[in-house]
């Protein structure tokens, strides 16, 4: 007798074991945190991951002969379907958990993990909730992930920070050499903030497409994203993000508007002659109008020219290229705004108009002659 007996198209069920997989444990001693829960009902199969820090969930149609459940380990579940070619899967599951996968004339059997085994996943109440637009929850997440800290000095730095004031929603990233910060106008009347780390935000970030709005939950230890029908429960971070309006100054005595992509493929010329070993810095002097760009190392020399629209006082400061090049990227503007206070001041990167985003980029120091 099966406990588990479903039908469903093989497309479909390939696309939720794959993304579904992003939460399945890799190196976990628990087997079941390896695999996913498959629970059929109603003509519905719900697929769950789930690693501890970050849990998803999704289900699709099908045809529900048995009911039950049963957790499937994710890699090979995975591979089989992917290797198998007709529209129709169907699988089944008895009571030893020995599963069996048809597809076609394709046939494979595989022992799975009794679904008692597979913890519970958080429930998170929706007393606090935001509506976002997915285009724009897309926008915001792009342009301050790639400032989050990949290294644990500080934990809290590794995630993403969200504030809400009244019909405002803020992110804001920081790595200790450099800061993003992305906001825009919603329907929101708390003020509330909190920090989601930067792998959850990762995966979110796959899931995102520029249709339909994300809505997100937020709990007391435990936040949760609904996304195109699926469900995404993740840890909230503990400590306390750093207030970035502390750290920003309003004084500048340089300002630049410059052509966003011409600067950016001067930067990326400098870079070619960047190694991972040795940082040098690309010093950029801005003077008459004009933005003269060089770089020197062991591999051999780069210099350019970009026109600007120069304000204020000329000055020469030395940028890291990998920063300069992932804020110059993430603009998504035509032209950007520069303003410095200095050679030994950040760099604030802003759009022409408005104040949707912030980018400020630690200055490297220069030696006297190139």
């Amino acid at each position: 007798m099966s406990k588990l007996e479903f039908s469903c198209n093989r497309s479909q069920i390939l696309e939720a074991v794959s993304i579904c997989s992003r939460a399945v444990s890799v190196k976990s001693n628990i087997p079941a945190l390896q695999g996913l829960l498959l629970e059929s009902f109603n003509n519905q199969l719900r697929i769950s991951s789930y690693d501890l820090e970050m849990g998803m969930k999704t289900q699709i149609e099908g045809t529900s002969d048995a009911e039950g459940s049963v957790v499937f380990p994710a890699k090979i579940f995975g591979d089989i379907l992917r290797r198998m070619t007709d529209d129709i899967v169907n699988i089944s599951v008895d009571e030893k958990n020995t599963a069996t996968i048809k597809c076609g004339e394709a046939e494979s059997s595989v022992s799975c993990i009794d679904p008692d085994e597979f913890p519970e996943m958080p429930s998170v109440n929706k007393e606090k909730s935001l509506i976002i637009g997915s285009e724009i929850f897309k926008s915001m997440i792009r342009q301050t992930i790639f400032c989050v800290a990949q290294n644990d000095s500080r934990p809290i730095n590794t995630g993403i920070c969200f504030e809400t004031e009244k019909n405002l929603l803020r992110l804001t990233a920081l790595d200790g050499f450099r800061l993003a910060v992305r906001q825009e106008n919603i329907s929101c009347d708390e003020n509330i903030k909190f920090v989601v780390a930067g792998k959850a935000m990762n995966e979110i970030l796959k899931l995102l497409n520029d249709e339909g709005d994300v809505e997100i939950s937020i709990g007391n230890r435990h936040i949760l994203f609904i996304i195109d029908g699926y469900s995404i429960v993740t840890r909230l971070m503990d400590g306390e993000f750093m207030d970035f309006r502390k750290a920003v100054s309003n004084e500048f005595s340089t300002s630049v508007t410059i052509q966003t992509k011409k600067l950016l493929n001067s930067i990326e010329l400098a870079s070619l002659i960047i190694t991972e070993k040795i940082r040098t810095p690309i010093r950029c002097t801005f003077k008459d109008n004009i933005c003269d760009i060089k770089c020197q190392t062991s591999v051999g020399k780069v210099h350019d020219k970009v026109e600007c629209n120069l304000s204020g006082n000329d000055v020469e400061i030395g940028v890291n290229n990998r920063y300069m090049i992932d804020a110059l990227s993430a603009s998504d503007l035509d032209m950007v705004l520069i303003e410095m206070n200095g050679p030994l001041s950040p760099i604030k990167i802003k759009p022409l108009e408005g104040d949707s985003f912030l980018f400020i980029i630690m200055p490297m120091r220069i030696k006297d002659e190139l």
